[in-house]
């Protein structure tokens, strides 16, 4: 999931992206999903707390993921 781990892209935005989609187009033929990465983050006191993401295959849905990262400031 490097895409949304992209400093300069993330120093640009005002928000956090919270799905990205990620298409490929073959020849003239119309664009298909290619997979589908959904993230919900929760803030709290100005600093990110949890992220939980899942991926989506939406033709091979057996590759699909969920996951859960909890961060800790010290």
């Amino acid at each position: 999931m490097y895409e949304l781990y992209n400093y300069p892209v993330l120093s640009r935005l005002d928000r956090l992206p919270k799905k990205v989609v990620q298409s490929m187009q073959q020849g003239n033929a119309a664009p298909t999903v290619q997979k589908i990465i959904e993230s919900d983050f929760t803030i709290l006191n100005e600093r990110l707390d949890k992220i939980n993401s899942s991926i989506t295959y939406p033709k091979n849905p057996n590759y699909n993921t969920s996951s859960e990262s909890l961060f800790n400031y010290e």
